[in-house]
């Protein structure tokens, strides 16, 4: 029985630690990367559709997001980490079909392997995209939708 325990144990252990280390093309991710604005698209329950662009200024915050080659991500609100978690790619290719960003990668990882917390969107050597994953905003689902763009630093 105590084996059993032990055997139970390792494997939550190993299982709850995995994480992806930024290697190869995901390398282009390792650094850090400052919010500059948003395009935030709302108002489709309503019938209707607005449009703003949020920006630094105009919502009185700094957003940064810094990933670390061994697999962690840090994101930070007005240069205050506010969340830590390890990195786990679902999906990390080349965005050849669409070339949204010039030579770019379409990436979807789940934050402490939960699907539930996803970040997706685009990078590319200058740029990362991040697509309604709530950092640094979360639209409703069905409602309203963000585009949040951050320049590498």
């Amino acid at each position: 029985m105590k084996i059993l325990i032990q055997i139970i144990s390792i494997t939550i252990l190993f299982s709850s630690c995995t994480k992806d280390k930024l290697k190869g093309d995901r390398e282009i991710l390792i650094g850090k990367w400052t919010w500059i604005y948003s395009d935030h698209n709302y108002g489709w329950c309503n019938n209707m559709s607005f449009y703003d662009l949020k920006n630094p200024a105009s919502v009185n915050q700094t957003f940064d997001i810094e990933f670390e080659k061994k697999g962690k991500v840090k994101l930070f609100e007005n240069d205050n980490v506010k969340d830590e978690n390890r990195v786990v790619f679902h999906n990390f290719q080349k965005d050849s079909e669409n070339n949204f960003i010039s030579k770019s990668f379409f990436y979807s990882i789940y934050l402490d392997n939960e699907s539930e917390n996803e970040l997706y969107g685009h990078v590319n050597s200058d740029t990362l995209v991040i697509l309604n994953s709530g950092f640094p905003f979360y639209g409703k689902k069905g409602c309203e939708f963000y585009w949040s763009y951050f320049i590498k630093q």
